[in-house]
């Protein structure tokens, strides 16, 4: 098996889509601070918990952990969706 095949099989892959995901969220917020320019934070933090709880549920997924884990994740990641979605129409209707 190569080594691809095992990290995937193993689930530790979503350890790096974790790690990648973790990264493209410090400097999305770096952006944010340095320059005010890019998503407000809210939303920055709201895409990142979507994507990290469906990475999640992948995992445990591959892994077996069983559906209540899966199921978990999943939810946890709809509630982060729908939040983000929600701030973002928020946003684009502006003030008032």
């Amino acid at each position: 098996m190569s080594m691809l095949e095992d990290t995937i099989q193993d689930g530790s892959i979503i350890a790096v889509v974790l790690l990648v995901l973790l990264i493209e969220t410090i400097a999305l917020a770096a952006l944010r601070v340095s320059t005010g320019r890019g998503l407000p934070m809210a939303q920055v933090i709201g895409n990142a918990c979507a994507g990290g709880c469906l990475a999640l549920a992948t995992r445990s997924a591959i892994i077996g952990e069983g559906t209540f884990w899966v199921g978990l994740w999943l939810v946890l990641g709809g509630i982060a969706h729908v939040t983000d979605l929600t701030l973002r129409f928020r946003a684009a209707d502006g003030p008032g």
